[in-house]
């Protein structure tokens, strides 16, 4: 599977903080959003098997979840590892949106988790470059996985990178 425009951006309709929505006449709780998030192949395929677990890993800027970009492309610039991509859709719940100037107070911990169910990052400068945090692997609803090549060795394999009539696994 490819996924040929990668610089898409979803917009993120949610309420914030001060219980304002972006999106008005939606409900943030029972409204769902996409999120775009980067991993290696390893990984997604345990993904796929176990579900999602959340990073706790130390640094994590926006505390312990679940780190989601806002498009494909800007998976790159916040992912640690590369090889595959994972689109979902997601409830965002109740979101608390920080700025530089507050991250102190949310990284490395999940004491946001207690009265929010995502945590959302405004990029200071460049606001397609925004991040969220999910609380919990329950909050996604549905996802899609491209493992890049060369990790996935299938598409040359079953030569799924050329156009056919008939396919030599008979499965598609």
């Amino acid at each position: 599977m490819s996924y040929r425009s990668s610089s898409t951006t979803y917009q993120l309709p949610f309420a914030t903080s001060n219980g304002k929505s972006d999106a008005p006449n939606k409900d943030p709780l029972t409204t769902a959003y996409i999120g775009c998030h980067r991993t290696d192949a390893l990984a997604a395929v345990n993904i796929a098997y176990k579900d999602f677990r959340l990073s706790t890993t130390r640094p994590q800027m926006l505390g312990h979840g679940i780190y989601f970009a806002r498009s494909i492309f800007h998976t790159l610039f916040n992912a640690r590892r590369d090889g595959a991509v994972i689109c979902a859709e997601m409830l965002m719940g109740r979101v608390l949106a920080i700025e530089n100037d507050e991250l102190e107070n949310v990284s490395n911990t999940n004491a946001w988790h207690q009265t929010f169910d995502t945590i959302y990052y405004r990029h200071p400068r460049q606001p397609l470059r925004d991040e969220f945090c999910i609380k919990s692997n329950e909050y996604i609803l549905k996802w899609v996985m491209c493992i890049e090549p060369p990790f996935d060795t299938n598409v040359e394999r079953y030569v799924l990178h050329t156009e056919f009539a008939d396919t030599k696994c008979r499965c598609i």
